[in-house]
C-alpha cells in the first residue's frame, strides 16, 4: 500500500510540473529552403535515398551534377547562394516513385546541446492525383554551419 501511496504521489508531482521525466528541451533552429522537387530521370541520376549534411563546396557541386545529369533541376531552386564557411546544406533524398505527388522535407530542426535533429516528414499522395511517372523527392535547406552530431529521423 506504501508502494502505491508513492508511485501516485510520484505520478502527481510529474503531472504536476508539466514534463515527463527526462523531458530534454532544445531550440528550434532557423533554416532555409533551398529546394523541393523531384528527379525524373529514371535513376539515371545514381542518387540513392538519403538525409545528409554537406559542409563543403565541392561535395555540393558533385550531388548538383549527378541531380542535373538528366534535367537541369537547379533552375528551379528558390535560393542557389551558400557561403561554406558560414552555411552548411541539409539534403533528403527519398526512394525512386512509380508515380507523383509524394514528398519529403524536414518538419522541424532542433537544437540541443550536443546536436542537432531534423525530423524528416515523407507525404504520399491521394489517389485522385496519380499518375504514372516515375520521380525521386527531393528537399535542400540551409543553415548555420556547426560542429555538432547531426542526426535524421
Amino acid at each position: 500500500m506504501k508502494t502505491k501511496r508513492l508511485f501516485f504521489a510520484s505520478t502527481l508531482f510529474l503531472l504536476a510540473c508539466g514534463k515527463q521525466p527526462f523531458e530534454v528541451e532544445g531550440e528550434a533552429v532557423t533554416y532555409t529552403e533551398m529546394a523541393a522537387g523531384d528527379l525524373y530521370g529514371n535513376g539515371e541520376e545514381e542518387i540513392p535515398a538519403q538525409a545528409t549534411a554537406i559542409y563543403s563546396a565541392e561535395v555540393w557541386t558533385n550531388l548538383l551534377e549527378k541531380m542535373n545529369a538528366v534535367n537541369a533541376v537547379d533552375d528551379s531552386f528558390i535560393v542557389t547562394d551558400i557561403d561554406f564557411d558560414t552555411e552548411m546544406i541539409f539534403v533528403l533524398f527519398d526512394e525512386i516513385k512509380g508515380t507523383d505527388g509524394h514528398q519529403i522535407r524536414v518538419s522541424k530542426m532542433i537544437e540541443f546541446e550536443d546536436q542537432i535533429i531534423l525530423t524528416v516528414a515523407k507525404n504520399e499522395p491521394t489517389e485522385d492525383v496519380l499518375s504514372t511517372v516515375i520521380t525521386q523527392p527531393f528537399y535542400i535547406i540551409k543553415a548555420a554551419k556547426t560542429e555538432k552530431a547531426i542526426i535524421f529521423n
